[in-house]
């Protein structure tokens, strides 16, 4: 009964006014919970201090604000909510707002509120807000555990229906998003707010319906994430992401998501369809499966500054055009993109689309990326790019396997170019099912007008492929394992590696990019010590000189003795001639030093003990004496 007199005057119980939850509220069964600030926004406060508020049911036609506060304002401050097994439903109104606590917040703060149940609207419908408008709305450390449906006009999320203008940290979503109509997200159905929505966790998330959808925001109009992660899966038609349906804001960084993505067009395993901005330390690792084109393992259309950047599931993209893109980092990579450090891992399938192990179709800058993944496609298929149309692409390698079913254009990087390749490797196999098939060569099937190729290699006993149009030079897998092969690259092998974009360990492995990481070259070991001589007990400090930063030591002192110690002390006790032993280990391998004889260890030297013998010792004078010495330890 209590509760139903927040916000309503009486007795004081006026919309400004601050609350305190005592004890846990059960809602009867059957009654129909009017929010608190249905016109007139709540600006007061309300602690709800952890207690439950039970079976909270909110049906209606009429009203626009939905929630257990219909319509909060500054300076309203909400905290320690837990609203259990709660149903929220708006129908027969446009543009309703319904949350799990708040249906509209103008400003204000929410924070450490959790919410479970099911929320229902037409427009801006969340878990814990519906919207956020105009002011100011800090969201800090809720959590919801939800189904969220919308019935139609968009704007639906697991935590934010709509945020225009909230402030979101650390809150933690997992259940379902559903709506046939756009904006939906595991987090935010859509997100303006240019203060980054970040730490947040959404976890096993199922978004399903229409279009603009993505595991944490289905369309961010100039909204900022940062540090959160996604799992889960994305259903719909087109601009689908697995973190973002569509970005067009400044920046997504230090993001994951492990997310499968199906639908139509314009779909990544990260970004659906990137408008501007950068994106950079983001990682996508689930599968991404489209029926038409654009489609990406990281994201599906490119007009983003991409850096340090990773995609891992595979890429299956369908029959629906005849000119599709797909690739396992980027569908299509526009002119103003520049990509930088990036890489991607999933095999790439593209029906009838032009296909590439990390772009379908290269327009832009691309710099030190690479791809592992074997490409499949009807023409146009290379183990990097389908098409390298303009723009350029520079220290990049490919290692996948390559297969048309029908071809023209096929390579072992590149199905076709027609702009800028330099320094770049293949070494995939190269196949057609069509014995017939044009232009297919070992590094790319064909050079276009315009087209140039300098210092490009690919190895002819892997790809199976004695040539290759465009000037790209031919090696067997024992030259391209040879840095002479690669002379005007800036490469170093790891023992003489500096600041250069390649190395290469000769004899093992192809060039690799420096940002890979280098190999952990094993310990030289070697160690001094002091002193190496002196009579027993002897104490020796025995110093490291080790180089290539060994983690591990194991000493060996002669006598029985041993340490793990990098620097240890020793004490010989025994007089004798030792050797010493250091093996030094890191993840690279292990090196012995071994000194022979190295310390030599004498008995120590007593004092003398004097004693003396004379005859005679008595007689006349003159008396002449002789006296003999009997002293020990040798004076």
């Amino acid at each position: 009964a209590d509760l139903c007199k927040v916000g309503t005057g009486a007795d004081g119980w006026t919309l400004d006014a601050d609350y305190i939850q005592t004890a846990d509220i059960q809602c009867p069964a059957g009654s129909n919970f009017v929010p608190i600030g249905r016109g007139p926004p709540f600006t007061g406060s309300y602690d709800g201090q952890g207690y439950e508020i039970r079976g909270l049911t909110v049906h209606s036609d009429i009203e626009t604000y939905c929630g257990l506060f219909g319509f909060i304002s500054s300076p309203a401050n909400i905290t320690n909510i837990k609203l259990v097994d709660i149903d929220i439903a708006s129908s027969d109104v446009q543009y309703s707002y319904v949350g799990g606590v708040v249906g509209q917040s103008q400003a204000g703060t929410i924070s450490n509120c959790s919410v479970s149940g099911s929320m229902t609207g037409n427009n801006a419908v969340g878990g814990l807000v519906g919207i956020t408008t105009y002011q100011t709305t800090t969201i800090v450390g809720c959590d919801v555990d939800v189904s969220v449906s919308g019935n139609g006009e968009g704007n639906v999320g697991g935590l934010v229906g709509e945020n225009y203008n909230g402030v979101i940290y650390n809150c933690s979503v997992t259940g379902t998003v559903t709506s046939p109509g756009s904006s939906l997200g595991g987090l935010c159905g859509s997100h303006s707010s240019t203060v980054p929505a970040t730490g947040c966790h959404v976890t096993d998330i199922v978004v399903s319906g229409g279009s603009y959808a993505g595991g944490l925001v289905g369309a961010a109009h100039y909204g900022n994430v940062e540090d959160c992660h996604v799992s889960g899966t994305v259903t719909g038609t087109e601009y689908l992401g697995g973190l973002m349906g569509f970005k067009n804001s400044e920046f997504a960084r230090n993001c994951t998501a492990d997310v499968t993505v199906t639908g139509t067009e314009y779909l990544g395993g990260l970004i659906g369809f990137g408008q501007g901005g950068s994106i950079t330390n983001c990682h996508a690792t689930g599968a991404v499966v489209g029926s038409s084109s654009s489609v990406g393992g990281l994201i599906g259309h490119c007009g983003d500054a991409v850096s340090q950047c990773s995609a891992t599931g595979s890429v299956t993209a369908g029959e629906r055009y005849s000119s599709s893109v797909v690739g396992g980092f980027a569908g299509i990579i526009l002119r103003t993109c520049v990509i930088r450090n990036c890489s991607a891992h999933g095999d790439v399938i593209g029906t009838s689309a032009l296909a590439g192990g990390f772009a379908g179709q290269c327009m832009g800058s691309v710099n030190e990326c690479f791809s592992t993944g074997n490409v499949q496609s009807s023409n146009g298929v290379g183990g990097f790019a389908g098409a390298v149309y303009s723009g350029s692409t520079t220290n990049c390698y490919s290692t996948g396997d390559v297969e048309a079913t029908t071809g023209p254009w096929v390579g072992g990087f590149a199905g076709e170019i027609q702009d800028l390749a330099t320094m770049c490797y293949s070494t995939g196999l190269v196949t057609t099912q069509n014995p017939g098939a044009e232009y297919v060569g070992g590094f790319t099937g064909q050079v276009w007008s315009g087209g140039f190729l300098t210092d490009c290699f690919w190895d002819v006993e892997t790809s199976g492929q004695a040539t290759s149009a465009g000037g790209a030079v031919g090696k067997t897998t024992a030259e391209m394992k040879t840095i002479a092969t690669f002379a005007g690259w800036n490469i170093a092998t790891p023992a003489e590696y500096t600041d250069e974009v390649w190395f290469i360990v000769e004899g093992e492995d192809y060039p690799r990019l420096a940002w890979e990481g280098l190999p952990v070259l094993p310990p030289v070991a070697a160690f001094s010590a002091s002193p190496t001589t002196g009579t027993a007990p002897l104490t020796v400090q025995f110093t490291d000189a080790s180089t290539n930063a060994p983690t591990a030591w194991a000493w060996t002192f002669g006598d029985g003795g041993t340490s793990a110690q990098q620097h240890p002390s020793h004490t010989y006790d025994e007089p004798g001639t030792y050797t010493v032993t250091l093996t030094a280990t890191n993840a690279g391998g292990s090196d012995a030093e071994t000194k022979a004889g190295h310390i030599t260890v004498t008995a120590p030297v007593l004092p003398p003990v004097a004693a003396f013998s004379a005859a005679p010792t008595s007689g006349t004078a003159p008396l002449t004496v002789q006296f003999t010495d009997a002293s020990t330890n040798a004076p």
